[in-house]
Protein backbone atom coordinates (compact mmCIF):
# COMPACT_ATOMS: atom_id res chain seq x y z
CA UNK A 1 0.00 0.00 0.00
CA UNK A 2 1.52 3.41 -1.08
CA UNK A 3 2.70 5.13 1.93
CA UNK A 4 0.14 8.17 1.71
CA UNK A 5 -3.01 5.34 1.39
CA UNK A 6 -1.44 4.20 4.96
CA UNK A 7 -1.54 7.32 6.45
CA UNK A 8 -4.90 8.61 5.27
CA UNK A 9 -6.45 5.21 6.57
CA UNK A 10 -4.60 5.72 10.13
CA UNK A 11 -6.03 9.29 10.00
CA UNK A 12 -9.22 8.20 9.80
CA UNK A 13 -9.10 5.17 12.36
CA UNK A 14 -8.01 7.58 14.89
CA UNK A 15 -10.73 10.51 14.17
CA UNK A 16 -13.40 7.40 14.73
CA UNK A 17 -11.40 6.54 17.42
CA UNK A 18 -11.76 10.28 19.21
CA UNK A 19 -15.37 10.33 18.14
CA UNK A 20 -16.25 6.87 19.66
CA UNK A 21 -14.30 8.22 22.72
CA UNK A 22 -16.32 11.68 23.00
CA UNK A 23 -19.72 10.61 22.19
CA UNK A 24 -22.05 10.64 25.55
CA UNK A 25 -23.42 7.68 26.40
CA UNK A 26 -25.29 8.28 29.52
CA UNK A 27 -26.65 10.76 31.75
CA UNK A 28 -24.95 11.42 34.77
CA UNK A 29 -26.86 12.19 38.00
CA UNK A 30 -26.44 10.47 41.65
CA UNK A 31 -28.29 7.04 41.42
CA UNK A 32 -29.75 5.28 43.98
CA UNK A 33 -27.77 3.11 46.03
CA UNK A 34 -28.70 -0.39 44.59
CA UNK A 35 -26.74 -2.38 42.13
CA UNK A 36 -28.78 -2.87 38.68
CA UNK A 37 -27.14 -6.55 38.24
CA UNK A 38 -28.97 -9.26 38.34
CA UNK A 39 -26.43 -11.28 39.15
CA UNK A 40 -27.12 -14.68 38.16
CA UNK A 41 -31.17 -14.00 39.61
CA UNK A 42 -34.03 -13.24 37.75
CA UNK A 43 -36.14 -10.15 38.26
CA UNK A 44 -39.75 -10.98 39.58
CA UNK A 45 -42.72 -10.66 36.82
CA UNK A 46 -44.47 -8.09 39.10
CA UNK A 47 -42.28 -5.88 39.62
CA UNK A 48 -41.85 -2.19 38.08
CA UNK A 49 -38.50 -1.85 37.35
CA UNK A 50 -38.82 0.93 34.53
CA UNK A 51 -38.09 4.82 36.16
CA UNK A 52 -41.60 6.30 36.79
CA UNK A 53 -41.50 10.40 36.40
CA UNK A 54 -45.15 11.14 35.04
CA UNK A 55 -47.35 8.56 34.34
CA UNK A 56 -46.60 7.15 30.47
CA UNK A 57 -44.21 10.05 29.76
CA UNK A 58 -41.06 9.29 28.48
CA UNK A 59 -38.33 11.92 27.80
CA UNK A 60 -35.42 12.10 24.87
CA UNK A 61 -32.44 10.90 26.73
CA UNK A 62 -30.49 13.14 24.36
CA UNK A 63 -32.00 16.20 26.31
CA UNK A 64 -32.39 15.68 30.07
CA UNK A 65 -34.45 18.35 32.20
CA UNK A 66 -32.40 19.99 34.91
CA UNK A 67 -32.70 17.60 37.98
CA UNK A 68 -35.48 20.10 40.49
CA UNK A 69 -33.15 22.03 43.24
CA UNK A 70 -35.68 22.38 46.37
CA UNK A 71 -38.51 24.65 46.12
CA UNK A 72 -38.18 24.61 42.86
CA UNK A 73 -40.44 21.22 41.69
CA UNK A 74 -44.06 22.72 43.61
CA UNK A 75 -44.08 25.50 41.48
CA UNK A 76 -45.63 24.59 38.18
CA UNK A 77 -49.13 23.39 37.15
CA UNK A 78 -51.12 20.30 35.74
CA UNK A 79 -51.36 19.39 32.41
CA UNK A 80 -53.41 16.37 30.57
CA UNK A 81 -50.89 13.89 29.79
CA UNK A 82 -50.46 13.65 25.92
CA UNK A 83 -52.48 10.75 25.36
CA UNK A 84 -55.25 12.36 27.03
CA UNK A 85 -57.64 10.92 29.63
CA UNK A 86 -56.39 6.72 30.32
CA UNK A 87 -58.49 4.15 28.29
CA UNK A 88 -58.89 1.97 31.19
CA UNK A 89 -58.08 1.14 34.90
CA UNK A 90 -55.22 -1.18 34.33
CA UNK A 91 -53.39 1.90 31.92
CA UNK A 92 -54.14 3.94 34.95
CA UNK A 93 -52.28 1.26 37.09
CA UNK A 94 -49.34 0.66 34.84
CA UNK A 95 -48.80 3.83 34.49
CA UNK A 96 -48.12 4.50 38.15
CA UNK A 97 -46.51 1.47 38.59
CA UNK A 98 -49.41 -0.02 41.08
CA UNK A 99 -49.65 -3.65 41.75
CA UNK A 100 -52.40 -5.76 39.90
CA UNK A 101 -55.66 -5.52 40.97
CA UNK A 102 -55.55 -3.00 43.23
CA UNK A 103 -58.16 -1.14 44.57
CA UNK A 104 -58.40 2.50 43.76
CA UNK A 105 -60.91 5.31 45.59
CA UNK A 106 -62.49 7.76 43.79
CA UNK A 107 -66.20 8.29 44.50
CA UNK A 108 -68.52 10.20 42.14
CA UNK A 109 -70.28 13.29 43.51
CA UNK A 110 -72.89 12.53 46.29
CA UNK A 111 -72.29 8.27 46.24
CA UNK A 112 -70.68 8.86 49.74
CA UNK A 113 -68.53 6.30 51.43
CA UNK A 114 -70.32 3.21 51.84
CA UNK A 115 -70.22 2.78 48.33
CA UNK A 116 -67.01 3.54 47.41
CA UNK A 117 -66.28 -0.11 46.36
CA UNK A 118 -68.87 -0.07 43.82
CA UNK A 119 -67.32 0.27 40.66
CA UNK A 120 -69.80 2.11 38.39
CA UNK A 121 -69.08 3.48 35.16
CA UNK A 122 -69.36 7.02 36.57
CA UNK A 123 -66.73 5.99 39.64
CA UNK A 124 -64.37 4.71 36.41
CA UNK A 125 -64.92 7.52 34.48
CA UNK A 126 -63.52 9.96 37.57
CA UNK A 127 -60.66 7.75 38.58
CA UNK A 128 -59.25 7.60 35.01
CA UNK A 129 -60.27 11.95 34.62
CA UNK A 130 -58.37 12.57 37.62
CA UNK A 131 -55.34 10.52 37.31
CA UNK A 132 -54.62 11.47 34.04
CA UNK A 133 -53.14 14.67 34.92
CA UNK A 134 -48.92 15.37 35.40
CA UNK A 135 -47.50 17.74 37.32
CA UNK A 136 -45.34 19.96 35.02
CA UNK A 137 -42.68 22.39 37.35
CA UNK A 138 -42.58 26.27 35.75
CA UNK A 139 -38.66 25.67 35.06
CA UNK A 140 -38.57 22.66 33.34
CA UNK A 141 -36.87 20.91 36.10
CA UNK A 142 -37.64 16.82 36.60
CA UNK A 143 -37.01 14.76 40.12
CA UNK A 144 -35.11 11.79 40.30
CA UNK A 145 -36.60 8.58 38.52
CA UNK A 146 -38.95 6.75 40.11
CA UNK A 147 -38.43 3.28 40.49
CA UNK A 148 -40.09 0.73 42.80
CA UNK A 149 -37.61 -1.74 43.03
CA UNK A 150 -35.27 0.85 43.90
CA UNK A 151 -37.84 1.87 47.30
CA UNK A 152 -38.32 -1.79 48.27
CA UNK A 153 -34.52 -1.96 48.41
CA UNK A 154 -33.95 1.02 50.15
CA UNK A 155 -36.41 0.05 52.96
CA UNK A 156 -34.50 -3.74 53.31
CA UNK A 157 -31.66 -1.72 53.69
CA UNK A 158 -33.25 0.13 56.45
CA UNK A 159 -33.08 -2.22 59.70
CA UNK A 160 -36.59 -1.15 60.45
CA UNK A 161 -37.33 0.33 57.25
CA UNK A 162 -39.55 3.86 57.50
CA UNK A 163 -42.22 4.69 60.03
CA UNK A 164 -44.66 6.99 58.45
CA UNK A 165 -46.38 9.07 61.17
CA UNK A 166 -49.28 11.07 61.07
CA UNK A 167 -53.19 11.66 60.87
CA UNK A 168 -55.68 9.79 58.02
CA UNK A 169 -53.58 12.12 55.49
CA UNK A 170 -50.45 9.47 56.90
CA UNK A 171 -52.94 6.86 55.92
CA UNK A 172 -53.03 7.31 52.44
CA UNK A 173 -49.67 7.71 52.37
CA UNK A 174 -49.04 3.88 53.83
CA UNK A 175 -51.70 2.54 51.55
CA UNK A 176 -50.33 4.08 48.14
CA UNK A 177 -46.62 2.63 48.84
CA UNK A 178 -48.56 -0.55 49.64
CA UNK A 179 -49.80 -0.57 46.56
CA UNK A 180 -46.37 0.45 44.81
CA UNK A 181 -44.76 -2.58 46.58
CA UNK A 182 -47.40 -5.05 48.13
CA UNK A 183 -46.36 -8.13 45.11
CA UNK A 184 -44.73 -11.27 46.04
CA UNK A 185 -42.93 -11.70 49.45
CA UNK A 186 -43.67 -8.44 50.05
CA UNK A 187 -47.58 -8.27 52.15
CA UNK A 188 -49.51 -6.21 54.59
CA UNK A 189 -49.64 -7.69 58.46
CA UNK A 190 -53.08 -5.97 60.70
CA UNK A 191 -53.96 -2.68 59.08
CA UNK A 192 -50.59 -1.25 59.86
CA UNK A 193 -47.72 -2.68 58.63
CA UNK A 194 -45.77 -4.28 55.82
CA UNK A 195 -43.16 -7.00 55.75
CA UNK A 196 -41.71 -9.13 53.77
CA UNK A 197 -42.36 -12.75 53.76
CA UNK A 198 -39.36 -15.49 53.90
CA UNK A 199 -41.58 -18.73 52.31
CA UNK A 200 -41.33 -16.94 48.67
CA UNK A 201 -39.60 -17.59 45.50
CA UNK A 202 -38.62 -14.40 45.08
CA UNK A 203 -37.24 -13.38 48.46
CA UNK A 204 -33.43 -14.44 47.65
CA UNK A 205 -33.82 -11.91 45.07
CA UNK A 206 -34.38 -8.83 47.22
CA UNK A 207 -32.40 -9.50 49.65
CA UNK A 208 -29.64 -9.97 47.17
CA UNK A 209 -30.19 -6.42 45.69
CA UNK A 210 -29.98 -4.68 48.90
CA UNK A 211 -26.93 -6.98 50.32
CA UNK A 212 -28.95 -8.18 53.54
CA UNK A 213 -29.22 -11.32 54.87
CA UNK A 214 -32.40 -13.77 56.00
CA UNK A 215 -32.00 -11.63 59.13
CA UNK A 216 -34.15 -8.55 57.55
CA UNK A 217 -37.12 -11.06 56.83
CA UNK A 218 -40.21 -10.55 58.83
CA UNK A 219 -38.91 -7.27 60.05
CA UNK A 220 -41.29 -4.11 59.53
CA UNK A 221 -40.86 -2.20 55.67
CA UNK A 222 -43.37 -0.23 56.32
CA UNK A 223 -44.92 0.97 59.78
CA UNK A 224 -47.83 3.32 60.22
CA UNK A 225 -48.44 5.00 63.84
CA UNK A 226 -51.34 7.21 63.99
CA UNK A 227 -50.81 10.36 65.95
CA UNK A 228 -52.90 13.79 65.08
CA UNK A 229 -50.78 16.26 66.83
CA UNK A 230 -47.48 13.85 68.00
CA UNK A 231 -48.14 15.24 71.61
CA UNK A 232 -51.45 13.80 73.68
CA UNK A 233 -54.48 15.93 75.26
CA UNK A 234 -53.05 16.28 78.85
CA UNK A 235 -49.50 17.37 77.62
CA UNK A 236 -50.91 19.78 74.92
CA UNK A 237 -53.21 21.31 77.63
CA UNK A 238 -50.88 22.07 79.73
CA UNK A 239 -49.07 23.90 77.66
CA UNK A 240 -50.93 26.41 78.98
CA UNK A 241 -49.96 26.60 82.46
CA UNK A 242 -46.52 25.67 82.25
CA UNK A 243 -43.46 26.75 80.30
CA UNK A 244 -43.43 24.59 76.70
CA UNK A 245 -39.94 23.86 78.28
CA UNK A 246 -41.36 21.88 80.90
CA UNK A 247 -43.50 19.95 79.52
CA UNK A 248 -42.29 19.36 76.06
CA UNK A 249 -39.55 17.28 77.25
CA UNK A 250 -41.95 14.47 77.85
CA UNK A 251 -42.05 14.55 74.05
CA UNK A 252 -39.28 12.47 74.59
CA UNK A 253 -39.89 9.76 77.13
CA UNK A 254 -40.91 6.43 75.57
CA UNK A 255 -43.95 5.67 77.96
CA UNK A 256 -45.34 8.59 76.79
CA UNK A 257 -45.63 8.90 73.21
CA UNK A 258 -45.63 5.65 71.03
CA UNK A 259 -44.49 7.12 67.38
CA UNK A 260 -41.06 8.47 69.66
CA UNK A 261 -40.59 5.59 71.05
CA UNK A 262 -40.72 3.51 67.76
CA UNK A 263 -38.52 6.15 66.64
CA UNK A 264 -35.94 5.88 69.05
CA UNK A 265 -36.07 1.81 69.05
CA UNK A 266 -34.76 2.47 65.34
CA UNK A 267 -32.26 4.43 66.20
CA UNK A 268 -31.26 2.01 68.96
CA UNK A 269 -31.51 -0.58 66.69
CA UNK A 270 -29.39 0.84 64.01
CA UNK A 271 -26.62 1.56 66.75
CA UNK A 272 -26.40 -1.58 68.13
CA UNK A 273 -26.16 -2.94 64.51
CA UNK A 274 -23.40 -0.57 63.11
CA UNK A 275 -21.57 -1.97 66.72
CA UNK A 276 -22.01 -5.16 66.16
CA UNK A 277 -20.33 -5.78 62.61
CA UNK A 278 -16.97 -4.53 63.62
CA UNK A 279 -14.88 -7.24 65.44
CA UNK A 280 -12.55 -6.63 67.92
CA UNK A 281 -9.08 -5.00 65.73
CA UNK A 282 -11.45 -3.70 63.47
CA UNK A 283 -12.14 -6.24 61.60
CA UNK A 284 -16.02 -6.43 59.54
CA UNK A 285 -18.00 -9.19 59.30
CA UNK A 286 -19.70 -10.24 55.91
CA UNK A 287 -23.19 -8.77 57.84
CA UNK A 288 -24.91 -5.89 56.14
CA UNK A 289 -24.47 -2.46 57.02
CA UNK A 290 -27.95 -0.84 57.32
CA UNK A 291 -29.03 2.58 56.27
CA UNK A 292 -31.06 4.54 58.50
CA UNK A 293 -34.32 4.28 58.69
CA UNK A 294 -36.48 7.07 57.58
CA UNK A 295 -38.65 8.45 59.10
CA UNK A 296 -42.02 10.93 57.50
CA UNK A 297 -44.05 12.61 60.02
CA UNK A 298 -47.09 14.70 59.68
CA UNK A 299 -49.20 16.89 62.07
CA UNK A 300 -51.57 19.91 60.99
CA UNK A 301 -55.15 18.78 59.95
CA UNK A 302 -56.59 17.98 63.60
CA UNK A 303 -54.57 21.22 65.20
CA UNK A 304 -58.17 22.92 64.66
CA UNK A 305 -59.84 25.68 67.45
CA UNK A 306 -62.57 22.86 68.28
CA UNK A 307 -60.28 19.72 68.96
CA UNK A 308 -57.80 22.04 71.28
CA UNK A 309 -60.80 24.11 72.99
CA UNK A 310 -59.30 27.43 72.63
CA UNK A 311 -60.95 30.45 70.85
CA UNK A 312 -57.91 31.46 68.99
CA UNK A 313 -56.46 30.53 65.98
CA UNK A 314 -53.42 32.19 67.40
CA UNK A 315 -53.81 30.23 70.41
CA UNK A 316 -53.45 26.79 68.20
CA UNK A 317 -50.07 28.22 66.21
CA UNK A 318 -48.22 29.49 69.45
CA UNK A 319 -48.74 25.34 71.01
CA UNK A 320 -48.15 23.81 67.50
CA UNK A 321 -44.71 26.16 66.83
CA UNK A 322 -43.94 24.67 70.55
CA UNK A 323 -44.32 21.08 69.25
CA UNK A 324 -42.69 21.11 65.99
CA UNK A 325 -39.85 22.85 67.04
CA UNK A 326 -39.70 20.29 70.21
CA UNK A 327 -39.97 17.47 67.36
CA UNK A 328 -37.28 18.86 65.35
CA UNK A 329 -34.69 19.09 67.97
CA UNK A 330 -35.28 15.70 69.36
CA UNK A 331 -35.14 13.75 66.21
CA UNK A 332 -31.63 15.38 65.54
CA UNK A 333 -30.42 13.66 68.63
CA UNK A 334 -31.42 10.38 67.20
CA UNK A 335 -28.59 8.88 65.25
CA UNK A 336 -29.73 6.10 62.45
CA UNK A 337 -33.14 8.33 61.70
CA UNK A 338 -33.18 9.82 58.04
CA UNK A 339 -36.18 12.74 59.06
CA UNK A 340 -38.92 13.89 56.49
CA UNK A 341 -41.91 16.38 57.35
CA UNK A 342 -44.62 16.23 54.41
CA UNK A 343 -46.50 19.86 54.75
CA UNK A 344 -50.29 19.72 55.29
CA UNK A 345 -52.77 19.37 52.52
CA UNK A 346 -55.34 21.74 51.93
CA UNK A 347 -59.11 21.10 52.04
CA UNK A 348 -61.23 22.82 49.66
CA UNK A 349 -64.86 24.26 50.14
CA UNK A 350 -67.17 23.02 47.75
CA UNK A 351 -64.92 20.37 46.38
CA UNK A 352 -67.68 19.05 44.41
CA UNK A 353 -68.13 21.52 41.65
CA UNK A 354 -64.27 20.64 40.94
CA UNK A 355 -63.75 18.48 37.38
CA UNK A 356 -60.31 19.65 36.56
CA UNK A 357 -57.21 21.47 38.19
CA UNK A 358 -57.45 24.85 39.06
CA UNK A 359 -54.12 26.99 38.28
CA UNK A 360 -55.60 29.68 39.55
CA UNK A 361 -55.64 27.63 43.16
CA UNK A 362 -51.85 28.54 43.12
CA UNK A 363 -51.37 30.45 45.65
CA UNK A 364 -55.18 30.05 47.37
CA UNK A 365 -55.50 29.62 50.76
CA UNK A 366 -58.87 28.06 52.20
CA UNK A 367 -61.14 31.15 53.63
CA UNK A 368 -63.24 29.97 56.60
CA UNK A 369 -66.76 28.68 56.18
CA UNK A 370 -69.31 30.18 58.42
CA UNK A 371 -72.80 29.05 59.12
CA UNK A 372 -74.58 31.16 56.82
CA UNK A 373 -72.64 29.93 53.95
CA UNK A 374 -74.54 26.13 55.01
CA UNK A 375 -71.31 24.62 56.05
CA UNK A 376 -70.00 24.06 59.14
CA UNK A 377 -67.30 21.19 59.11
CA UNK A 378 -64.76 23.53 57.12
CA UNK A 379 -65.07 26.27 59.80
CA UNK A 380 -64.90 23.65 62.51
CA UNK A 381 -61.29 21.93 61.36
CA UNK A 382 -60.14 25.59 60.51
CA UNK A 383 -58.36 24.77 57.03
CA UNK A 384 -57.83 28.23 56.59
CA UNK A 385 -54.52 27.94 59.06
CA UNK A 386 -52.80 25.24 57.15
CA UNK A 387 -50.67 27.49 55.42
CA UNK A 388 -49.46 29.48 58.35
CA UNK A 389 -48.85 25.17 59.97
CA UNK A 390 -46.61 24.52 56.86
CA UNK A 391 -45.04 27.41 57.05
CA UNK A 392 -43.88 27.19 60.56
CA UNK A 393 -42.14 23.92 59.59
CA UNK A 394 -40.77 25.57 56.44
CA UNK A 395 -39.12 28.38 58.98
CA UNK A 396 -37.60 25.97 60.62
CA UNK A 397 -36.07 23.89 57.46
CA UNK A 398 -34.20 27.01 56.57
CA UNK A 399 -33.32 28.14 60.09
CA UNK A 400 -32.73 24.80 62.04
CA UNK A 401 -32.26 22.05 59.78
CA UNK A 402 -31.99 18.67 60.74
CA UNK A 403 -34.71 16.84 58.44
CA UNK A 404 -36.09 16.89 54.91
CA UNK A 405 -38.86 18.72 53.57
CA UNK A 406 -41.59 17.06 51.53
CA UNK A 407 -43.18 20.21 50.16
CA UNK A 408 -46.23 19.86 48.32
CA UNK A 409 -48.88 22.03 48.78
CA UNK A 410 -49.00 24.21 45.83
CA UNK A 411 -49.40 21.51 43.84
CA UNK A 412 -51.94 20.00 45.75
CA UNK A 413 -53.65 23.22 46.20
CA UNK A 414 -54.63 23.04 42.31
CA UNK A 415 -56.36 19.69 42.47
CA UNK A 416 -59.72 20.81 44.20
CA UNK A 417 -61.17 17.52 41.81
CA UNK A 418 -59.13 15.16 43.55
CA UNK A 419 -61.04 15.07 46.79
CA UNK A 420 -62.12 11.50 47.86
CA UNK A 421 -65.56 11.74 48.65
CA UNK A 422 -67.50 14.99 47.42
CA UNK A 423 -68.91 16.92 49.39
CA UNK A 424 -68.89 15.41 52.18
CA UNK A 425 -65.09 15.01 52.43
CA UNK A 426 -62.85 17.44 50.23
CA UNK A 427 -59.67 16.62 52.33
CA UNK A 428 -59.05 13.51 52.12
CA UNK A 429 -57.59 12.73 48.56
CA UNK A 430 -58.39 9.81 45.83
CA UNK A 431 -55.71 7.34 45.43
CA UNK A 432 -52.49 7.28 43.46
CA UNK A 433 -52.91 11.27 42.12
CA UNK A 434 -51.39 13.29 45.35
CA UNK A 435 -49.96 10.30 47.85
CA UNK A 436 -47.79 9.64 44.52
CA UNK A 437 -46.09 12.48 44.40
CA UNK A 438 -45.44 12.62 47.90
CA UNK A 439 -43.66 9.38 47.14
CA UNK A 440 -42.01 10.94 44.24
CA UNK A 441 -40.30 14.01 46.57
CA UNK A 442 -39.00 11.41 48.98
CA UNK A 443 -37.76 8.97 46.75
CA UNK A 444 -36.11 12.12 45.02
CA UNK A 445 -34.55 13.43 48.39
CA UNK A 446 -33.77 9.86 49.18
CA UNK A 447 -31.22 9.41 45.69
CA UNK A 448 -30.32 13.45 45.93
CA UNK A 449 -29.04 13.58 49.18
CA UNK A 450 -28.04 9.51 49.35
CA UNK A 451 -29.52 8.53 52.07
Amino acid sequence: MPVQCLHLSLLGLTFVAVLLVLSPTSTHERVPSFSSEAASLSRPAEVNAVALSSPATTRPEAVPEPICKPGEYDVGTWRMREAGIFDNLNEMSEAYGLRPGVPVQCSPPGVGKKHWRDMSPAHVSRILRTTSWEWQPENGCRLHDFVVEGLIVRLLQAYSGMLLIGDSLTSEHFHHTYNLIGHGPIKKVGADTIVMLGDHKDTHYYLEKAGVGLERVGRPLVRKLRHDKLLGGDELRELDERPAADILHRLGRRQEEPWLADARQASDEYEARRKSVVLPGGAETSEAQYKPTIVVVNTGAHWSRTSMKVDSSEEVIRRYTDVATRAVDLMATLPGIAFFYRTTSPGHVGCATSISPNPALGNYEVKKASKAEGVVKESRYDWDTFPTLNDIWRKLYHEKGGFHLIDAWKLENQRPDAHLHPPEDCLHHCLPILAHEWTKILWHEIVENLL
